[in-house]
Protein backbone atom coordinates (compact mmCIF):
# COMPACT_ATOMS: atom_id res chain seq x y z
CA UNK A 1 0.00 0.00 0.00
CA UNK A 2 1.04 3.32 -0.98
CA UNK A 3 1.66 5.71 1.86
CA UNK A 4 2.28 9.57 2.48
CA UNK A 5 5.09 9.42 4.55
CA UNK A 6 7.96 6.86 5.83
CA UNK A 7 9.53 7.13 8.98
CA UNK A 8 13.33 7.31 8.88
CA UNK A 9 15.38 6.50 11.59
CA UNK A 10 18.88 8.50 11.95
CA UNK A 11 21.92 8.21 14.13
CA UNK A 12 23.44 11.45 15.27
CA UNK A 13 27.19 11.79 14.12
CA UNK A 14 30.31 12.38 15.83
CA UNK A 15 30.69 16.09 16.43
CA UNK A 16 27.05 16.71 16.31
CA UNK A 17 24.47 17.03 19.17
CA UNK A 18 21.22 18.30 19.54
CA UNK A 19 19.26 21.68 18.37
CA UNK A 20 21.75 21.03 15.38
CA UNK A 21 21.21 20.61 11.37
CA UNK A 22 21.88 17.84 9.51
CA UNK A 23 21.24 16.75 6.09
CA UNK A 24 19.66 13.06 5.38
CA UNK A 25 19.92 11.00 2.47
CA UNK A 26 17.42 8.84 1.79
CA UNK A 27 17.26 5.38 0.71
CA UNK A 28 15.93 7.20 -2.69
CA UNK A 29 18.79 9.15 -3.66
CA UNK A 30 16.80 12.34 -1.93
CA UNK A 31 18.41 14.84 0.80
CA UNK A 32 16.31 16.25 3.42
CA UNK A 33 17.19 18.58 6.37
CA UNK A 34 16.45 17.58 9.72
CA UNK A 35 16.59 19.26 13.12
CA UNK A 36 18.31 16.72 15.83
CA UNK A 37 16.20 16.74 18.97
CA UNK A 38 17.10 18.64 22.08
CA UNK A 39 18.64 16.52 24.53
CA UNK A 40 20.19 14.02 22.10
CA UNK A 41 23.99 13.26 21.80
CA UNK A 42 26.26 11.83 19.13
CA UNK A 43 25.56 8.04 18.92
CA UNK A 44 21.49 8.69 19.43
CA UNK A 45 18.95 7.53 17.26
CA UNK A 46 15.68 9.73 16.70
CA UNK A 47 12.69 9.12 14.36
CA UNK A 48 11.99 11.68 11.47
CA UNK A 49 8.34 11.55 9.21
CA UNK A 50 9.37 12.45 5.71
CA UNK A 51 6.75 12.52 2.57
CA UNK A 52 6.98 10.38 0.34
CA UNK A 53 5.11 9.09 -2.93
CA UNK A 54 6.33 5.57 -3.30
CA UNK A 55 5.55 2.50 -2.06
CA UNK A 56 7.88 2.11 1.11
CA UNK A 57 8.01 -0.35 4.34
CA UNK A 58 7.49 1.53 7.73
CA UNK A 59 10.66 2.13 9.02
CA UNK A 60 13.89 2.51 6.85
CA UNK A 61 17.16 3.40 7.38
CA UNK A 62 18.36 7.17 6.47
CA UNK A 63 22.16 7.86 5.99
CA UNK A 64 23.09 10.97 8.64
CA UNK A 65 25.61 13.32 6.57
CA UNK A 66 26.84 16.60 7.88
CA UNK A 67 25.06 19.67 6.87
CA UNK A 68 26.72 21.25 3.93
CA UNK A 69 28.71 17.48 2.15
CA UNK A 70 27.45 16.31 -0.83
CA UNK A 71 28.29 13.39 -3.15
CA UNK A 72 28.91 11.42 0.37
CA UNK A 73 29.18 7.48 0.29
CA UNK A 74 26.80 5.80 2.24
CA UNK A 75 26.42 6.31 5.87
CA UNK A 76 25.79 3.12 8.20
CA UNK A 77 23.94 2.79 11.39
CA UNK A 78 25.55 2.36 14.06
CA UNK A 79 29.41 3.72 12.43
CA UNK A 80 30.44 6.49 10.36
CA UNK A 81 31.72 4.91 7.50
CA UNK A 82 33.43 6.85 5.04
CA UNK A 83 31.80 10.20 5.40
CA UNK A 84 33.75 13.28 5.14
CA UNK A 85 36.38 14.27 7.71
CA UNK A 86 34.35 14.68 11.27
CA UNK A 87 34.44 17.64 12.91
CA UNK A 88 36.35 18.33 16.38
CA UNK A 89 33.73 18.11 19.26
CA UNK A 90 33.11 20.16 21.79
CA UNK A 91 35.14 17.42 24.36
CA UNK A 92 37.97 17.51 21.94
CA UNK A 93 38.02 21.35 22.21
CA UNK A 94 37.58 21.54 25.70
CA UNK A 95 40.78 19.30 25.65
CA UNK A 96 42.56 21.81 23.34
CA UNK A 97 41.49 24.78 25.96
CA UNK A 98 42.97 22.59 28.62
CA UNK A 99 46.26 21.82 27.05
CA UNK A 100 46.48 25.38 26.31
CA UNK A 101 45.68 27.00 29.76
CA UNK A 102 48.23 24.11 30.81
CA UNK A 103 51.03 25.96 28.85
CA UNK A 104 50.38 28.91 29.98
CA UNK A 105 50.68 28.15 33.81
CA UNK A 106 53.74 26.25 33.15
CA UNK A 107 55.66 29.34 31.35
CA UNK A 108 53.82 31.79 34.33
CA UNK A 109 55.22 29.11 36.77
CA UNK A 110 58.71 29.39 35.49
CA UNK A 111 58.68 33.01 35.32
CA UNK A 112 57.68 33.48 38.96
CA UNK A 113 60.59 31.09 39.93
CA UNK A 114 63.13 33.14 38.81
CA UNK A 115 61.97 36.48 40.36
CA UNK A 116 61.58 37.50 43.80
CA UNK A 117 58.22 36.07 44.46
CA UNK A 118 57.45 33.73 47.52
CA UNK A 119 58.13 30.03 46.72
CA UNK A 120 54.49 29.20 46.79
CA UNK A 121 53.46 31.37 44.09
CA UNK A 122 55.29 29.45 41.86
CA UNK A 123 53.76 26.51 43.17
CA UNK A 124 50.66 27.15 42.68
CA UNK A 125 51.01 27.91 38.80
CA UNK A 126 52.72 24.53 38.73
CA UNK A 127 50.52 22.70 40.80
CA UNK A 128 47.73 23.86 38.50
CA UNK A 129 49.27 23.48 35.32
CA UNK A 130 49.85 19.82 36.08
CA UNK A 131 45.94 19.10 36.97
CA UNK A 132 45.32 20.50 33.45
CA UNK A 133 47.37 18.29 32.70
CA UNK A 134 45.90 15.09 34.72
CA UNK A 135 42.93 15.84 32.55
CA UNK A 136 43.91 17.14 28.97
CA UNK A 137 45.83 13.73 27.85
CA UNK A 138 43.17 11.41 28.96
CA UNK A 139 39.83 13.71 27.49
CA UNK A 140 41.71 14.33 24.34
CA UNK A 141 42.36 10.16 24.24
CA UNK A 142 38.29 9.71 25.29
CA UNK A 143 38.13 11.42 21.73
CA UNK A 144 40.37 9.42 19.69
CA UNK A 145 38.46 6.02 20.67
CA UNK A 146 34.88 7.89 20.06
CA UNK A 147 36.75 8.64 16.70
CA UNK A 148 37.67 5.52 16.21
CA UNK A 149 34.65 3.34 16.89
CA UNK A 150 32.79 5.81 14.78
CA UNK A 151 35.06 5.31 11.91
CA UNK A 152 36.06 1.42 12.73
CA UNK A 153 39.31 3.02 12.16
CA UNK A 154 42.36 1.99 14.34
CA UNK A 155 43.84 5.82 13.92
CA UNK A 156 47.48 5.65 14.70
CA UNK A 157 48.64 3.18 17.49
CA UNK A 158 52.09 4.49 17.58
CA UNK A 159 51.26 8.00 18.49
CA UNK A 160 48.63 6.91 21.06
CA UNK A 161 51.47 4.50 22.47
CA UNK A 162 54.36 7.49 22.42
CA UNK A 163 51.44 9.86 23.85
CA UNK A 164 50.78 7.42 26.75
CA UNK A 165 54.65 7.44 27.11
CA UNK A 166 55.20 11.04 27.52
CA UNK A 167 52.15 11.26 30.12
CA UNK A 168 53.45 9.31 32.69
CA UNK A 169 56.97 10.89 32.38
CA UNK A 170 55.39 14.19 32.32
CA UNK A 171 53.00 13.40 35.45
CA UNK A 172 56.34 11.74 37.77
CA UNK A 173 58.50 14.95 36.26
CA UNK A 174 55.79 17.45 37.16
CA UNK A 175 54.82 15.89 40.75
CA UNK A 176 58.28 15.80 41.24
CA UNK A 177 58.78 19.87 40.70
CA UNK A 178 55.45 20.83 42.79
CA UNK A 179 57.01 18.55 45.60
CA UNK A 180 60.33 20.51 45.49
CA UNK A 181 58.79 24.05 45.35
CA UNK A 182 56.61 22.68 47.93
CA UNK A 183 60.00 22.03 50.05
CA UNK A 184 60.82 25.66 49.14
CA UNK A 185 63.41 23.79 46.94
CA UNK A 186 65.61 25.89 44.17
CA UNK A 187 64.12 24.65 40.74
CA UNK A 188 65.90 25.69 37.60
CA UNK A 189 63.30 27.78 35.45
CA UNK A 190 64.71 26.04 32.35
CA UNK A 191 63.51 22.60 34.04
CA UNK A 192 60.18 23.96 34.28
CA UNK A 193 59.60 24.74 30.72
CA UNK A 194 61.45 21.67 29.47
CA UNK A 195 58.89 19.81 31.17
CA UNK A 196 56.12 22.12 30.30
CA UNK A 197 56.97 21.51 26.58
CA UNK A 198 57.40 17.93 27.59
CA UNK A 199 53.62 17.57 28.89
CA UNK A 200 52.63 19.16 26.15
CA UNK A 201 54.10 16.80 23.66
CA UNK A 202 52.41 14.35 25.58
CA UNK A 203 49.13 15.87 24.45
CA UNK A 204 50.40 16.11 20.35
CA UNK A 205 50.70 13.08 20.28
CA UNK A 206 47.37 11.50 21.63
CA UNK A 207 46.00 14.42 19.31
CA UNK A 208 47.51 12.77 16.23
CA UNK A 209 46.31 9.85 16.72
CA UNK A 210 42.30 11.56 17.35
CA UNK A 211 42.97 13.54 14.13
CA UNK A 212 44.42 10.60 12.16
CA UNK A 213 40.80 8.59 13.46
CA UNK A 214 38.49 11.70 12.50
CA UNK A 215 39.97 12.04 8.92
CA UNK A 216 38.83 10.44 5.69
CA UNK A 217 41.90 8.20 4.67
Amino acid sequence: MASSTITVQVKVPVGFSGGEALTVRLPDSRQVNVTIPTGLKAGSVFNVNIPTAVVAPPIVVAQAIPTGTANIPALNIGSIGNVADLPWGPKAKMSMGLVACQVFFGFVAAILTGSEVDHWTPTIFGALALILFFASVPTMYTVSQEYKQARGSRGRPCCMITGWVFYAIGILDGVGLVMMGAMDLYVPPGVIVSTTLWTFASWLWMCADADAARKLA
